[in-house]
């Protein structure tokens, strides 16, 4: 009995210590250099209340009708919007593209799923209407970029949401991940989740899109994989339910927690092009 005993003890110290250098690989920042601002964009930089100070790209257009601010995935960074950037100019919209903080250029000490990231969305659409004043403004937010815009506490002023693959809550998003590469995810969910307040500082309750959800009043496109194993059609589904307002839910077929627009271009492209043309129309005078 005490070999049995001291056998388990010995596994579940293991099994706490990989955890937690899961934990620790999870959030640890995803620096990037990225040189010179492609051709037709210029640098710029902004403070964020997360304490990062953000790098960006920012595209102007010639009597831009609208703006969009455009936020990457977890580990990304703001090179991986430049596709979006382009698609954005060819329909007259002025873009900003900044990197989130502990990712690319920016400042940071730690990845926080959306929590720190809300913030500096925030600062990123306040920096976009001191930019373009008067012009409407939109995002573009992908996977963790999405979360950061819905996490935003007031919600963010802007006119419209593009939301790709947004997890609902963060204890399901870490689920859906650990169930691909291990055993009983659902036992070692909690482990995971209960390290926020001890590394960041705050709970799984401060994590939950789908709760904030209730609050965005803007139209929203929502868009995701149908075999997205990160974040599950229905995910997706009970996510698009919560909000109130206008919005519209996309599905690409075949598609999993990946590149949408490098997946099907022409469809993400029309797809987009028609929400920002009915956006557009609706503030039209």
């Amino acid at each position: 009995m005490r070999l049995l005993l001291a056998l388990g003890a010995g596994v579940a110290v293991i099994a706490g210590v990989a955890l937690w250098l899961i934990g620790s690989i999870l959030a640890r920042p995803a620096p990037a250099v990225l040189g010179p601002p492609p051709a037709g964009l210029v640098e710029a930089q902004f403070e964020s209340r997360s304490g990062a100070t953000l790098k960006a790209w920012v595209a102007p257009v010639a009597a831009a009708r609208a703006a969009a601010v455009l936020m990457h995935p977890l580990g990304g960074n703001r090179q991986s919007m430049l596709g979006r950037v382009r698609l954005m100019n060819s329909l007259g919209v002025a873009a900003l593209a900044f990197d989130f903080s502990a990712h690319g250029e920016s400042t940071g000490e730690n990845i926080s799923f959306g929590y720190l990231e809300s913030r500096d969305a925030r600062a990123a659409v306040r920096f976009a209407r001191e930019r373009w004043p008067g012009l409407p403004v939109f995002v573009i937010g992908v996977s963790l970029g999405g979360v950061a815009a819905l996490l935003a506490d007031p919600p963010l002023e802007v006119e419209g949401m593009i939301l790709e693959s947004v997890y609902p809550e963060i204890s399901t998003a870490t689920s859906n991940r650990l169930a691909l590469r291990f055993p009983y995810a659902e036992l070692a969910t909690p482990l995971l989740v209960a390290q926020l307040p001890l590394r960041l500082g705050i709970d799984a309750e401060e994590l939950a899109p789908v709760n904030r959800a209730r609050f965005i009043t803007v139209p929203v496109l929502l868009m995701s994989g149908s075999r997205d194993r990160r974040t599950t059609e229905a995910d997706t589904r009970r996510l698009f339910a919560a909000f109130p307002g206008r919005k519209r839910l996309v599905l690409f077929e075949g598609a999993s927690h990946q590149n949408l627009r490098a997946f099907d271009r022409p469809t993400y492209d029309a797809t987009v092009s028609a929400f920002v043309e009915e956006l557009w129309s609706r503030l039209s005078p």
